[in-house]
């Protein structure tokens, strides 16, 4: 097959969510390309891979992929797609919770977007910068770089552009404190991305509402919406987005006094938080296992776990972890830590289990 047809067939897979099918297409591709020295298509190929790899998880090769389509693009003085290819390597790193660098390669990629004019790319990286700053722990930027992105989406009639937005929002708001409108800019999303049939789009809004019925303390409803959620991301290998489900119903469990299930939950989770490099998702896992601990009455363990946690959160500055970790921590030491105030965070928890957005 011609290369140029394979890396069409590999859109059209990665359209369907098809994440692994369409890599492969796209490393034939890019073999094929490397042996006629073609440079243009090397370059296509490297980013739609790279692409690929990214929502499998593989970040530390979506990188690699990138950068070398990153180093084509600026040698071929191609603007867009060195603004793909550096926003790309900007969500890999917010990805792997590095906040920083990704904010650093974001930003560049918007002013040339905005250079040239472009509305969709432009959308694409406030929404990322969205997701970026939600990491960092600056709940109220985020939602105010998701509304922006949100409001161009809408000028420019991008549908799918909406539906991420309002999944973008629902997450924040939830974070924030604000589980109504976390529960509306879920379902917003969902009915969006089911008319569509975007089956990432659609386990991302169950997951979503999921934890908007969490937070409310609807368990039951809840419980539906996750297992939902997984059964979508087991059909299309996503790893990345899964942990984080598997992570809620270890919580929902907690929240419903299933430890043993929980821990099950748990562990499945940290199998892919280990899988992808999420220290962050794997700060979530520390501070669930330990109200496990202290549920079970081994204050020693709880305590291990929340240091370990604290360590990971403030070496990589995750603001939100962090804090989640000392409010625990705080709790099981009858103690009063405000830092959900210091954040802009409507959250309380005086008592475990802590319900953990």
């Amino acid at each position: 097959m011609d290369p140029k047809d394979l890396l069409e067939e590999a859109d059209k897979l990665r359209c369907r969510s098809k994440y692994s099918e369409a890599a492969f297409l796209a490393k034939k591709a890019l073999r094929s390309f490397d042996r006629t020295a073609n440079r243009e298509g090397k370059l296509v190929a490297s980013l739609v891979l790279a692409d690929n790899l990214r929502m499998l998880g593989d970040f530390k090769n979506a990188i690699a992929y990138y950068s070398i389509s990153s180093s084509i693009s600026k040698e071929l003085k191609e603007r867009t797609l060195h603004a793909d290819a550096n926003a790309g390597i900007g969500l890999a790193l917010r990805a792997s919770g590095h906040w920083k660098e990704s904010i650093k390669n974001l930003r560049s990629s918007l002013r040339t977007y905005r250079a040239l004019n472009d509305s969709e790319g432009t959308a694409f990286i406030l929404w990322s910068l969205g997701g970026a700053m939600r990491i960092k722990g600056d709940i109220n930027d985020a939602i105010k770089q998701y509304l922006l992105s949100l409001s161009i989406y809408k000028e420019i009639h991008d549908i799918s552009g909406i539906g991420y937005c309002h999944c973008g929002l629902g997450g924040a708001y939830r974070i924030k404190g604000a589980y109504s409108d976390s529960m509306k800019h879920y379902k917003s999303a969902n009915r969006i991305f089911e008319r569509s049939g975007d089956r990432f789009g659609t386990a991302y809004s169950y997951c979503g509402i999921g934890n908007a019925y969490r937070m409310k303390g609807d368990l039951s409803k809840a419980r539906g919406y996750f297992r939902r959620a997984l059964k979508i991301y087991d059909r299309i290998g996503d790893i990345v987005s899964s942990a984080y489900t598997l992570w809620s119903m270890g919580m929902l469990n907690i929240l419903d006094n299933r430890l043993a299930l929980a821990g099950k939950y748990l562990e499945r989770a940290l199998v892919n938080f280990k899988r992808t490099g999420d220290r962050r998702g794997t700060c979530y896992y520390l501070i669930a296992s330990a109200q496990i601990a202290q549920l079970k009455g081994d204050t020693s363990l709880a305590r291990s776990l929340l240091k370990r946690s604290l360590t990971i959160s403030m070496n990589m500055r995750f603001a939100i972890e962090e804090c989640h970790s000392k409010k625990v921590l705080s709790v099981i030491e009858n103690g009063n830590n405000n830092c959900y105030n210091e954040l802009n965070m409507r959250l309380k928890c005086n008592k475990l289990p802590c319900n953990i957005p």
